[in-house]
């Protein structure tokens, strides 16, 4: 099952859904997977639903997200990208600027820069910018971006995406 708009509208589970997950396990033996394009790791989707009441082995049995998917190809050193140096447009999904290295890149060969001229290739995280407190804010259209991606575009980067929505239904 997809996770997002199946199970999850706004980022809150759908009660029926989550009863009929429980039934299908409990009377059919159904195995349920869940699909996300979530760019963190499967384990931090099953503690994130965990907190929801949404349980493996109650209502699911596995989670797979497309930043798992990821991390796994960081990890072994396979992204099909040249180099090892990479920035990140939008943020990570980080909450503080130090954190700013994405989750799905710790512990790998893969080494974070704050400048475009530095990298080999660019991250693509959360559409979002850093204000003047240090806060990051979520933008709806790409008019926010244009500079920087003027600036990736001249660069000839090639673009790592974790989750290729090209729209998000939130908020």
């Amino acid at each position: 099952l997809d996770n997002y708009g199946v199970l999850t509208f706004d980022g809150k589970f759908e009660p029926l859904a989550v009863e009929e997950c429980k039934r299908l396990r409990e009377e059919t033996g159904l195995k349920i997977i869940l699909i996300s394009n979530a760019t963190y790791l499967s384990k931090d989707a099953e503690n994130r639903f965990a907190k929801k009441g949404f349980l493996k082995n109650v209502h699911y049995d596995e989670v797979i997200t497309s930043g798992q998917y990821a991390f796994e190809e960081i990890s072994k050193g396979e992204l099909a990208v040249s180099g090892k140096k990479f920035c990140v447009f939008g943020t990570a999904n980080f909450k503080r600027l130090e954190d700013k290295v994405p989750d799905i890149f710790k512990g790998s060969e893969y080494v974070y820069t704050d400048d475009p001229e530095d990298a080999d290739f660019v991250y693509c995280g959360v559409p979002q910018i850093i204000n003047s407190n240090g806060q990051a804010e979520d933008r709806v259209t790409v008019d926010d971006f244009i500079p920087y991606l003027e600036e990736l575009a001249r660069l000839r980067l090639p673009m790592v995406i974790a989750n290729p929505d090209e729209m998000a239904n939130e908020g």
